[in-house]
């Protein structure tokens, strides 16, 4: 939790409230999948309030500096307006289309993306394994961080770098597998990768 706190901190100052949120849609997706919610809900609960109480503790002197500094315009234009405005279509002709925005994040995955599709291949609906909770963990992250950029007003190029680290976590596992095993399914998956670079080439 202190280092989810941290890491939610982070965001807070870089990115505002909406770097909060999106992890946060992926949690909720996740984690009804990996974990026993019935059984470890109030340690759930416990951690999450850490984790937010770590996070608030460290950013807020920041947000309440500028507050001060600025008046409440800061919180209008930088809180509201660049994140939630942002998002929910309030600021007119902001980004570019999602296709721009889905480029992006497969050009940013290269030269692995070829393995994609073959690292999809392997999700499992997880049981006691923690690889299969991880790799699934990684694709629901990988899904909704999409789905949320997708469905917002604002596209930048820029969002499908919120991507890029669980999608390549999830090529490195099934690349781990894959090289224990390149008679098999690892063979095919690298000629995915092999028929990418040459189409980037071409």
């Amino acid at each position: 939790p202190m280092w989810t706190g941290l890491s939610l901190r982070y965001r807070l100052l870089a990115k505002g409230p909406v770097a909060v949120v999106v992890p946060l849609i992926a949690v909720v997706c996740a984690a009804p999948f990996v974990v026993d919610l019935r059984a470890r809900w109030r340690e759930g609960l416990a951690d999450a309030a850490i984790a937010g109480l770590v996070a608030m503790v460290v950013a807020a002197p920041w947000y309440v500096a500028m507050t001060m500094t600025h008046g409440v315009e800061f919180l209008r234009v930088a809180v509201w307006m660049q994140n939630v405005g942002r998002f929910a279509g309030q600021m007119a002709d902001h980004g570019q289309s999602a296709g721009v925005f889905g480029l992006a994040a497969a050009v940013g995955v290269l030269p692995w993306m070829g393995l994609l599709p073959a690292a999809l291949a392997r999700l499992r609906r997880p049981s006691t394994n923690r690889r299969e909770a991880v790799r699934f963990t990684l694709a629901v992250t990988t899904a909704s961080s999409l789905a949320f950029y997708s469905l917002s007003a604002s596209k930048l190029a820029s969002y499908s770098l919120a991507l890029m680290p669980p999608a390549s976590a999830l090529i490195g596992i099934f690349l781990d597998e894959a090289l224990d095993n390149v008679r098999g399914n690892g063979a095919a998956a690298f000629r995915w990768a092999g028929s990418v670079l040459a189409i980037v080439a071409a």
